[in-house]
């Protein structure tokens, strides 16, 4: 469920900004990717108490995607 709650208020922000024309594309699956699920959040990961968040942009300048990776640590 947390997974699913993080992709979507990424995947919300990023089409605010896709729908104000700041990436490149058509269609929102043209212009950005959020990855938060098994593929990128392995056991081991949860077991180190990490969430890890990949996002995937096509900017308006001549580019290929810009990827961008967060993680979430918990201490202690």
């Amino acid at each position: 469920a947390l997974w699913l709650r993080i992709k979507a208020q990424v995947q919300g922000f990023l089409l605010g900004l896709f729908n104000d024309s700041y990436f490149a594309g058509s269609t929102p699956d043209q212009a950005f990717f959020v990855i938060c699920d098994e593929t990128n959040n392995t056991a081991a990961t949860i077991n180190a108490g990490q969430v890890i968040i990949d996002v995937g942009v096509a900017p308006n300048k001549p580019a290929e995607f810009v990827r961008f990776r967060f993680q979430q640590t918990t201490v202690g």
